[in-house]
C-alpha cells in the first residue's frame, strides 16, 4: 500500500510499540519523528522497522508537517504515539486503498480508553478526526493547541470520506496524569484565545464549564460508563473552566 504512517513521539516507550504494531498489517512506511527522547523510544521503533528521525519540537502542527514531508508516499496516516489502530480500521483502510481515490482524506472515529475501559460515550461519543490524508491535498494547520487538517486549496472540490473501526487513544495513565495534561492543555487554549483576542466573563468561566458537564455526562450517557465516565465529564468540565481561567490572567 502506498501509505506512510508518521508518529511523533517524546519519550513514549510505553506507547510506541503498541503503536506501531498496530500498524504493520498496513504494510506502510513507517516515520517516526523523534524530538530527542532520553528513554528508549527511539530504539524500540526501530527495532520495529521505523525510520526515526531526530528533529526540534516546533509545535505540533509544524512538527507533524514537518514529518509529512520527509514520508516517501502521498498519503499520509498521521498517529500519537498513545494511539493503536483497531483491527476493524486497518481493514477498512486496506478495502479503501482497493478502489479508486476521489477523496484527499478520510474521517476516523476515536475512542477513549480511560481505566482499562474503551468509552466510547460521553465526550467521546462522536469524536472524529481527520487522520489519513493526501499530502499534496491537505496539511496541518499551527493552532497552539487542537491543531487540525486543513485543505490546502479551499476551492477544490475533493471531499471526505469515512472509515469504519476505531482509533483507540491510550491518552492518560491515571487521574493524575489526566490532570495535569488537562491543565497543560488549558493554558494552551488561552494562549490561543488570546491570540485572537478573545474574552471571558467570571459568568462564562461557570455556565460553560457546567453545560459541558451536564452534555457529556448526562445528554451525551457517559453515566452508562460509569465511574471513568464520570471522572472523563468532570475533569474535561474543569478543563474548560480553567482556559478561560488562564486567558482571564493573561
Amino acid at each position: 500500500m502506498n501509505i506512510s504512517v508518521v508518529i511523533i513521539t517524546k519519550n513514549e516507550e510505553e506507547n510506541i510499540a503498541r503503536c506501531i504494531k498496530s500498524c504493520q498489517a498496513l504494510h506502510a512506511e513507517i516515520v517516526v519523528l523523534d524530538s530527542y527522547s532520553t528513554d528508549n523510544t527511539k530504539k524500540i521503533a526501530e527495532g520495529l522497522g521505523a525510520r526515526v528521525i531526530e528533529v526540534d519540537w516546533q509545535g505540533y502542527g509544524t512538527t507533524k508537517n514537518n514529518g509529512t514531508l520527509r514520508a516517501k508516499n502521498d498519503w499520509i496516516l498521521s498517529l500519537d504515539a498513545d494511539e493503536e489502530v483497531s483491527t476493524q480500521l486497518a481493514g477498512s483502510i486496506i478495502d479503501a486503498f482497493k478502489k479508486d481515490q476521489t477523496v484527499i482524506g478520510y474521517w476516523i472515529k476515536r475512542s477513549l480508553i480511560l481505566r482499562g475501559k474503551e468509552l466510547i460515550l460521553g465526550a467521546v461519543r462522536n469524536e472524529q478526526r481527520l487522520r489519513l490524508y493526501n499530502k499534496k491535498h491537505v496539511q496541518w494547520n499551527n493552532n497552539i493547541v487542537h491543531e487540525d487538517l486543513e485543505a490546502i486549496d479551499k476551492n477544490s472540490d475533493y471531499g471526505y470520506g469515512q472509515l469504519n473501526g476505531t482509533l483507540r487513544h491510550y491518552s492518560y495513565k491515571n487521574l493524575q496524569d489526566m490532570r495535569a495534561r488537562l491543565d497543560k492543555y488549558a493554558q494552551l487554549s488561552a494562549q490561543e484565545m488570546h491570540k485572537k483576542n478573545k474574552k471571558v466573563s467570571t459568568s462564562k468561566k461557570w455556565l460553560n464549564s457546567t453545560f459541558y458537564f451536564i452534555k457529556n455526562y448526562i445528554f451525551l450517557l457517559g453515566f452508562i460508563d460509569g465511574l471513568a465516565g464520570f471522572q472523563l465529564a468532570f475533569e474535561q468540565a474543569k478543563y474548560v473552566y480553567k482556559k478561560y481561567y488562564y486567558l482571564e490572567n493573561l
